[in-house]
C-alpha cells in the first residue's frame, strides 16, 4: 500500500511540474503576443530569403557534429563511443526536451546511451551534468565579454551574474573535494571491511558504494586540466557555431545584427532554457528573444517573426532527426554489448 501511495505521489507531483510549465509557457506567450500585429508577423515570413537561410541549416547541422564531438571526446576518458552513437544520443536528447516538461531529454539521453555502451544510466546521467557545468561557463564567458563590449539587456544580466556566481561555488566545491572520490573509497573499504553495520551503517555504506560505482565514473569525464580546458572550448565552439547558425536565421528577414547583438540573442536563448516551461520552452523562447531584439532597435512584429523562426531551426529538425534515432534504437533488437555494464 504503501509503494503504490509512493508511485501515485510520484505520478501527481510530474503531473503538477508539467502543469505549471505549461502555465508558464502560456503566461509567455499572452506577453509576447501582446500588442503584435499578426497579419504584420505573416507578411515578415512571406518575405523569407531562402538563399542566407541554407548556410543557417549547415550551421545547425555543424553543431550537432561538433557537439557529438565533444561528447565522444568527454566519454572517452571512461570507454570508447563511437562517433555515431554519440551523434544519435545528442539528437535523441534534443528531441526528449522539445516534447518532454522539465527538460526529460537529459534523462532520455543517458538511457539511450546506457542501451547502446557498456555505460550505465546514472553514470551517462552525470556525466551531462558535467557537460552542462561546461556549457554555463562558456555562457558565463560569452555574458561577461558581452557586458564588457556592448550594452546588453537588463533583463538577463542579473542572470548571468548570478549563473557566474554559481559557477564559481561549483568550481571552489570541486577544488576543495577534488580528492573527495579517493578519500569516501578508502572510508567505503576500511568500513566495510572491518565493522560492516558498526563502522558506519549499512544505508549510509550503500550510499557511497553507489556514488563509487555510477557517480564517480560520470565525474571522471572531467578529469584532468587539460580534458577540462578542452571541453571548454569545445563548448565555446558551439556558442561560435550558434552565432553563426542566428546570423544567418536573422539575414534571412533581412536582419543584420552586430556581433554583439548576436551573442545577446544566443545568451537569451540559453537563459530561457533555465526557466521552467512547457516542452520545448514554447513561449519563453519567443519571449526572450524578442525581448533582446526589440533591445536592439528591431520592431516587436519583426522581431517575433525572428524568434518563432529561430526556434522552429532548433525544434523542427531536432526533433524529427531524434524521433527517427529513437525509434530506431527501441524498435530494433537490442544487441547485449561485450562484457557487462560496470558503471551504474
Amino acid at each position: 500500500m504503501k509503494l503504490e501511495e509512493g508511485i501515485k505521489r510520484t505520478r501527481l507531483g510530474r503531473v503538477g511540474r508539467a502543469l505549471i510549465g505549461i502555465a508558464v509557457s502560456a503566461a509567455f506567450v499572452v506577453l509576447v503576443l501582446r500588442g503584435v500585429d499578426l497579419s504584420e508577423v505573416a507578411y515578415h515570413f512571406s518575405r523569407i530569403d531562402v538563399l542566407p537561410f541554407l548556410p543557417a541549416l549547415v550551421s545547425l547541422a555543424a553543431l550537432f557534429v561538433l557537439k557529438a564531438f565533444r561528447w565522444q571526446y568527454q566519454m572517452s576518458n571512461i570507454t570508447h563511443t563511437p562517433f555515431g552513437l554519440s551523434l544519435k544520443s545528442i539528437f535523441v536528447g534534443f528531441m526528449g526536451n522539445n516534447v518532454l516538461p522539465l527538460r526529460g531529454g537529459d534523462l532520455l539521453r543517458a538511457h539511450f546511451v546506457s542501451r547502446q555502451s557498456t555505460v550505465g544510466t546514472t553514470t551517462a546521467f552525470t556525466a551531462i551534468a558535467v557537460e552542462h557545468v561546461l556549457d554555463v561557463l562558456a555562457l558565463v564567458t560569452v555574458g561577461v565579454v558581452a557586458l564588457l563590449v556592448t550594452p546588453i539587456p537588463g533583463w538577463f544580466r542579473n542572470p548571468v551574474l548570478i549563473l557566474g556566481i554559481a559557477l564559481l561555488g561549483v568550481i571552489a566545491a570541486t577544488l576543495v573535494w577534488r580528492r573527495a572520490p579517493a578519500f569516501l573509497e578508502k572510508w567505503y573499504e576500511r568500513g566495510h571491511a572491518r565493522l560492516p553495520g558498526k563502522w558506519l551503517p549499512a544505508k549510509v555504506l550503500s550510499i557511497v558504494a553507489f556514488f563509487l560505482e555510477h557517480v564517480r565514473p560520470g565525474l571522471d569525464t572531467a578529469k584532468g586540466g587539460r580534458r577540462v580546458a578542452n571541453q571548454y572550448f569545445l563548448a565555446l565552439g558551439v556558442w561560435a557555431i550558434n552565432g553563426l547558425m542566428v546570423y544567418f536565421t536573422l539575414l534571412s528577414l533581412g536582419i543584420q545584427l552586430s556581433i554583439p547583438a548576436i551573442m545577446g540573442t544566443s545568451i537569451a536563448q540559453d537563459l530561457a532554457a533555465t526557466v521552467p516551461s512547457a516542452p520545448a520552452q514554447v513561449g519563453v523562447f519567443e519571449y526572450a528573444v524578442t525581448v533582446t531584439l526589440e533591445f536592439y532597435q528591431l520592431d516587436k512584429s519583426i522581431a517575433l517573426t525572428a524568434a518563432v523562426l529561430l526556434h522552429a531551426l532548433y525544434v523542427i529538425p531536432t526533433t524529427v532527426v531524434g524521433l527517427v534515432f529513437m525509434m530506431q534504437q527501441w524498435m530494433a533488437p537490442k544487441v547485449a554489448p561485450e562484457g557487462h555494464k560496470t558503471q551504474g
